[in-house]
């Protein structure tokens, strides 16, 4: 009977730990107000087969979702410990499917354990792994895996390091990742420049994207054309740039952006429309549920003309006839 091959990899992983000031009960709660349990009708229509039943109810759901929550506190009290612990796994069910159809390895941290417990101090503590430091190992499983080893060998004319023993196998490669590693990336420097490096990884159907600051993707002739940044007007004599709408239809031309508002420059008027007194929203703004930043005077200016318009007048008066 042949023995098992054993791969082992070293990772580098970014531990987070959150203090809070506040107990562990108001915490807990806080959490579990905001993250709901998984929809349990998910589990239930997967176990029927009703697959597009399930995909559609996890697309309606929240953004995150709990899907289970351990009292390790209660768990130790078998070591006559009393303390308040409660370990979360919460994730994006989609998100994890996406991530695990490629790289089963990687639902080890799909969804994401969190453990939330109470110090000494009283106060309420997260510890969690930093996401991206977990999944990082998979990342290079592209390279390794026996799917898609064989598109490197073709983009860098490379067909000799399927025969090297030390890439001959996926657990070959894991173990000789370092030495594989440098060799793409000797050979990735090679190339003048990205576009040269974009073609022959196109060749190979490898995919290849350039990671771009804001600044200078909001610069780029794509950004232009598709109207991703659009500048508007501050009402002070300058202007701003912000990001355009989220969408484009080929048979619509949508309206530019409008001016932006002052924070809180329409606290009054929506408060008074909803019925609230002069007094109430005075009270409001001195309690400080209400905040605003001041105006500039171009702006004050302009709204001090349009209040003792004529056309403003009229039109109080006929709000007030009717």
């Amino acid at each position: 009977m042949a023995k098992p091959s054993t791969v082992r990899l070293q990772v580098q992983i970014e531990h987070v730990r959150i203090e809070a000031e506040k107990p562990f009960e108001a915490v807990k709660a806080a959490l579990e107000d905001l993250v709901l349990p998984l929809d349990p009708t998910v589990p239930e229509a997967l176990r029927q087969g009703a697959i597009g039943r399930a995909r559609e109810a996890l697309q309606r759901g929240p953004e995150l979702a709990i899907f289970s929550a351990r009292d390790h506190g209660g768990l130790l009290r078998i070591a006559d410990l009393a303390r308040k612990a409660v370990q979360y796994e919460i994730g994006n069910p989609l998100t994890a499917t996406r991530m695990t159809q490629h790289q089963l390895p990687a639902s080890l941290y799909a969804p994401l354990r969190v453990v939330l417990y109470e110090n000494e101090a009283g106060h309420a503590v997260f510890e969690y792994d930093r996401p991206s430091s977990l999944f990082g190992q998979f990342g290079a499983t592209s390279l390794v895996g026996s799917r898609t080893f064989p598109s490197y060998l073709r983009a860098m004319r490379r067909a000799d390091l399927a025969d090297d023993p030390r890439f001959a196998t996926a657990a070959a490669r894991r173990e000789n990742f370092a030495e594989l590693h440098r060799i793409v990336q000797n050979w990735i420097l090679t190339f003048a420049d990205v576009g040269a490096l974009d073609a022959q990884l196109d060749e190979a159907k490898i995919a290849f994207g350039e990671v771009r600051s804001l600044r200078r993707l909001s610069g780029m002739e794509w950004a232009e054309y598709w109207d991703a940044v659009q500048e508007v007007s501050d009402r002070n004599g300058g202007s701003y740039r912000l990001p355009g709408r989220p969408w484009r239809f080929s048979d619509e031309k949508l309206d530019p952006l409008g001016e932006p508002a002052f924070q809180g420059e329409h606290n009054r008027p929506v408060l008074a429309e909803l019925g609230f007194s002069d007094n109430e929203i005075d009270g409001h703004v001195a309690s400080g549920a209400l905040v605003s930043t001041s105006l500039p005077k171009a702006v004050i200016a302009i709204q001090r003309q349009l209040v003792s318009s004529p056309v403003t007048d009229i039109r109080r008066h006929m709000e007030h006839e009717t």
